[in-house]
C-alpha cells in the first residue's frame, strides 16, 4: 500500500466518530480500572490499566503518523526540483 493510501486511511479513521468514541470508552475504562483497584490487587492491575490507556494512545499516535507521512510525501511530490 502507498504512502498516500496509508495516509488516506489513517484520516478516515481519525476522523471515524465510532472509533473515536470507542478508544474515549477505553482510555474511561483505564482509569475507572485504576481508581477501583485496591491495594491489595498489588501493581500487575495498576500496571494492565495503565497499559491499556497507553495503548488507546499509541494507536492514536501511529494513525496520525501514518496521516503525517503521507503529508510528507505529498510535499516531496510538489516539491520543485533543484
Amino acid at each position: 500500500m502507498s504512502v498516500e493510501a496509508r495516509a488516506a486511511n489513517a484520516n478516515a479513521l481519525k476522523e471515524n466518530p465510532l472509533l473515536a468514541e470507542i478508544l474515549a470508552e477505553v482510555r474511561k475504562e483505564a482509569v475507572r480500572a485504576w481508581i477501583a483497584t485496591h491495594h491489595e490487587e498489588g501493581r500487575a492491575a495498576r500496571e494492565f490499566a495503565w497499559m491499556l490507556h497507553k495503548a488507546a494512545d499509541r494507536i492514536e499516535a501511529l494513525i496520525q503518523g501514518a496521516i503525517d507521512d503521507g503529508r510528507i510525501a505529498a510535499t516531496r511530490l510538489t516539491a520543485p526540483l533543484r
